[in-house]
């Protein structure tokens, strides 16, 4: 599995089609800012508290938890009368430093960052992105890093009044420096933003990865 590393931590998706003449382009972005805004609709309908064992994302081995995490697992889009036609997800995965207590790094620390390694149904497009968000600092001492990802995946085109499901398996980033403690429980922030011809039409929040912080995975 290929995996981008940048250190910029905007990014920016291309959002939209090309179309070969602007009178099609006008013709077609009435249905399109319907289809966004009334026609469907998703939320995350399993989660995972078991046990978790993760694959690396660069396939080098797994990561075991010690202890309960939980992690949205499947995802439902609900589409109304009107087709959907190139479908994408676009997750973000974000580590909380809510809870966290890192007081003294020592040398360059890059805590693991969460990302989709497989949708059900789905195609990724491009590769996974990490990008290393600094979260503490010492002078001399060193700096501990989140490693935060965005992933995208093509769902292909939705049939009107169908309803979907899309399993998700999660994967792991590698992680560097030195286990230290890192406080009581912390949590990775899942947003996935669906998306039909570069056009938002629905938005998965509110259900997390969350662990405590010294289970083992971090």
């Amino acid at each position: 599995m290929t995996i981008e590393n940048t250190n910029v931590s905007r990014r920016t998706l291309v959002k939209g089609a090309a179309w070969s003449l602007p009178v099609v382009a006008v013709a077609a972005a009435t249905p399109l800012a319907a289809a966004s805004t009334g026609t469907a609709s998703a939320q995350w309908t399993q989660a995972n508290t078991q046990l978790l064992t993760l694959g690396l994302l660069d396939n080098s081995g797994t990561v075991s938890a010690s202890v309960l995490p939980s992690a949205p697992t499947q995802f439902r889009i609900t589409n109304g009368a009107t087709e959907l036609p190139n479908v994408t997800a676009v997750f973000t995965a974000a580590l909380s430093t809510a809870g966290l207590n890192i007081t003294v790094p020592v040398g360059t620390t890059k805590l693991r960052g969460f990302a989709p390694s497989a949708v059900a149904g789905g195609t990724r497009v491009g590769n996974i992105t990490i990008t290393d968000r600094e979260i503490a600092s010492v002078a001399l001492l060193g700096t501990t890093y989140a490693q935060d990802t965005a992933a995208t995946y093509s769902l292909g085109t939705i049939a009107p009044n169908a309803a979907l499901d899309f399993d998700t398996t999660w994967g792991a980033t590698g992680r560097e420096g030195l286990n230290i403690s890192l406080g009581v429980a912390t949590s990775v922030t899942v947003v996935v933003s669906l998306q039909s011809n570069g056009v938002e039409f629905a938005q998965l929040s509110g259900s997390n990865i969350n662990m405590l912080a010294n289970a083992g995975v971090l």
